[in-house]
């Protein structure tokens, strides 16, 4: 901001002058009551959302990049993101930044909001957990492995809170079996050291709705869920309608 120190002032009483610009820089810096200047302590503090300042530019649909600066540390993983395209606010959540001449930030993969090859404006980062307006969840589509037609009725959605990614897998059709095992690929990588897993909410083989509970699996640094017909490691038949429903969460 004009004329706003960037190092303390040491004034001394009866000795210092204040002018007008001072205090006018100082209101702009902090803001009014209910600020609407995005640059604000008030507006950043009130809404969540910490101005951009910086120009970003496109990369891909899930990634834009800031030129000629290293500015990761602003925006370390699950960093929050919100922009404009010509229309309403879009968002996203950082899961990777990485500087090599400029810093390039990619986004989780949705199936909710998508940049385009043009200009990004509005833009805004945030570290709070639930900024205004940001979405409860977003939506992705995964790769499933284990059957010859997918579960419909489906929905997949997933939410962060700093690293801690939820997944929520509901399948609400049948979908037909091919093979002993099932297999749905995560939003994120799984970042974790260890194994994450759990029992499933409801699992059905063969047509049948099993009595015990499925079980799931996340193994460290892996992009994927297992998961198997009972709470071992229990095969699946490879015919017939097949399905589940579970949540779970990791470490990306």
């Amino acid at each position: 901001m004009t004329d706003f120190p960037v190092v303390l002032t040491t004034a001394v009483d009866n000795t210092t002058d204040a002018l007008a610009k001072h205090l006018n820089n100082l209101e702009a810096k902090v803001g009014i009551n209910q600020s609407a200047v995005t640059t604000s302590l008030d507006y950043w503090m009130r809404t969540g959302w910490v101005s951009g300042l910086r120009t970003w530019v496109y990369v891909g649909i899930h990634s834009f990049k800031i030129e000629g600066v290293d500015v990761t540390s602003e925006f370390p993983k699950g960093t929050k993101i919100r922009y404009k395209q010509g229309g309403d606010f879009e968002y996203g959540t950082v899961v990777l930044s990485a500087f090599s001449t400029d810093t390039t930030i990619t986004m989780a993969t949705n199936s909710n909001y998508e940049l385009a090859e043009a200009a990004i404006t509005d833009n805004y980062y945030s570290l709070a957990s639930s900024p205004i307006g940001f979405p409860n969840y977003f939506s992705w589509t995964p790769v499933l492995d284990g059957f010859s037609t997918n579960p419909s009725v489906s929905t997949y959605t997933f939410s962060l809170n700093g690293t801690v990614c939820h997944v929520e897998i509901s399948q609400g059709g049948d979908g037909t079996s091919d093979a002993t095992n099932f297999t749905i690929t995560l939003p994120i990588s799984f970042g974790g050291v260890g194994d994450v897993w759990g029992a499933c909410g409801f699992t059905k083989d063969n047509g049948a709705n099993l009595a015990g509970a499925g079980y799931r699996i996340s193994a460290a640094l892996s992009t994927l869920v297992t998961i198997y017909s009972d709470m071992t490691t229990g095969a699946w038949t490879a015919s017939g309608a097949k399905r589940t429903r579970l949540t779970t969460s990791y470490i990306i």
